[in-house]
């Protein structure tokens, strides 16, 4: 017990170290409200964002920022049918909720352009790069078999316990998904309620 403990003290020393040696200048810290518009859901989702941003010299900028999207819930409804037609009702409609909300990461490199970063008032530009990291909350009927789904197309997504005991599917798209990966999982995601 007592070696895990100074082994944890003599990181957090040599973290501290290495980062106190590295910032020999001005770090600057954000927050503040935005919105974004949702994959796969044709809203608008308000949240909550904090970044940092340390300049590499006047002109140029590394930044990262971490935003959170209030969920927000979607009513929506399936019809299920039966695989004999001699069953009554052959059709139902089934209803259900689904809770989409957002976390985003982002990050990259900004160029400053006319002023820079430290003479007020400026236009950056640069590169970027934002992962953002959907959760899509257990329906009221329950994911059904869609873990083995996933898994049997092949589709990465993680699944959590929330604080209620619901599970979640969270998936992260990127640029470098295809138009048809993404109706893929939702195919996949459609067959798994």
């Amino acid at each position: 017990m007592k070696k895990s403990n100074s082994k944890k003290h003599l990181f957090f020393i040599l973290l501290f170290s290495f980062l106190v040696g590295d910032f020999f200048s001005q770090i600057s810290a954000n927050a503040g409200m935005g919105t974004l518009n949702g994959f796969g859901a044709k809203k608008t989702f308000f949240g909550f964002n904090l970044g940092l941003e340390y300049p590499k010299s006047n002109q140029t900028t590394i930044y990262g920022r971490l935003a959170y999207y209030i969920p927000r819930n979607n009513i929506d409804s399936t019809t299920s049918s039966a695989t004999s037609t001699t069953t009554y009702p052959y059709s139902l409609q089934r209803n259900y909720i689904v809770s989409t909300g957002y976390l985003t990461i982002e990050g990259g490199t900004r160029y400053y352009l006319l002023n820079g970063y430290d003479n007020g008032f400026s236009i950056y530009g640069g590169a970027e790069e934002m992962r953002p990291i959907t959760s899509l909350r257990e329906p009221s009927g329950g994911w059904g078999d869609g873990m083995k789904r996933m898994e049997a197309a092949q589709i990465r997504v993680s699944w959590r316990r929330e604080h209620e005991g619901k599970m979640l599917c969270r998936v992260s798209p990127h640029v470098s998904n295809t138009a048809e990966e993404v109706d893929e999982f939702l195919k996949v995601l459609g067959r798994a309620g």
